[in-house]
């Protein structure tokens, strides 16, 4: 996903004439979150560590970068919690707001977006669904989450230009 949302990103970026280059600076003593795997309904991701880390998108003449907070990332960042199970939760939300907050003051001038995958999820009805296969409901929550990204950024470049960033 990490290859498809770079992309995405840089496809809608390029509307707004910022041309993102893989990998970006280097950003030191950042807030990293200490991601977790098994959450309870009233649980999400609250830790973080002192650490660096590189942007994955970066216009050098704009000085606009980004990350986008995939599952690798949020593999990378976890806390060990033990044995591991097959089912894995994901807490992108609270994992983006922590490394948002944590580069404030961070940046040296760079504005930063901070995109993550949405991992949008099927509804009882399209699970129970048998008029569709299972690679027409894959099918399905792509598209979905491509969407929710596109929105992502399109917030984002929105912002810039109404800051006059761009």
């Amino acid at each position: 996903m990490k290859e498809e949302a770079f992309d995405l990103i840089c496809q809608e970026a390029q509307k707004y004439g910022i041309i993102f280059k893989e990998k970006g600076p280097v950003l030191d003593d950042v807030k990293i979150p200490e991601t977790l795997y098994y959450l309870n309904a009233n649980q999400k991701v609250e830790g973080s560590r002192n650490g660096s880390l590189e942007l994955d998108g970066y216009d050098e003449e704009k000085n606009v970068g980004f990350e986008f907070i995939s599952e690798v990332d949020y593999e990378e960042w976890h806390v060990e919690q033990g044995i591991r199970s097959s089912v894995d939760d994901y807490d992108f939300l609270s994992t983006v707001k922590i490394l948002a907050e944590g580069m404030e003051g961070k940046t040296d001038g760079l504005t930063v977006g901070v995109f993550y995958n949405p991992m949008p999820q099927f509804t009882e009805e399209e699970i129970r669904d048998e008029n569709s296969d299972w690679e027409q409901k894959q099918a399905l929550i792509r598209e979905r989450a491509v969407e929710q990204l596109r929105e992502q950024v399109k917030d984002f470049l929105e912002w810039l230009k109404g800051e006059g960033i761009i």
